[in-house]
């Protein structure tokens, strides 16, 4: 299986529409993911679990229930 893309739309702390391209070279298929504290990386990690198991996991691998995946600001603004 090669992932392409992986698009959402007002997950978790991404508002809005989100697109990602995965690298598609056979000889240059690696992807870093990086960055600060709390902006957002293991998020596209569960945005990704959430496609494959219909499931996001938070600290100490429990279960995020389903209303706390949407954007809260989205959420109120009633998107």
């Amino acid at each position: 299986m090669i992932l392409h893309t992986l698009s959402s739309s007002n997950f978790m702390p991404y508002k809005g529409k989100m697109s990602i391209a995965f690298p598609t070279n056979k000889d240059q298929n690696v992807m870093l993911v990086y960055g600060d504290n709390m902006r957002g990386k293991t998020s596209l990690l569960n945005a990704l679990r959430w496609v494959f198991y219909g499931k996001a996991v938070g600290r100490h691998s429990r279960e995020i229930p389903l209303f706390e995946l949407m954007n809260k600001d989205a959420a109120l603004e009633g998107d």
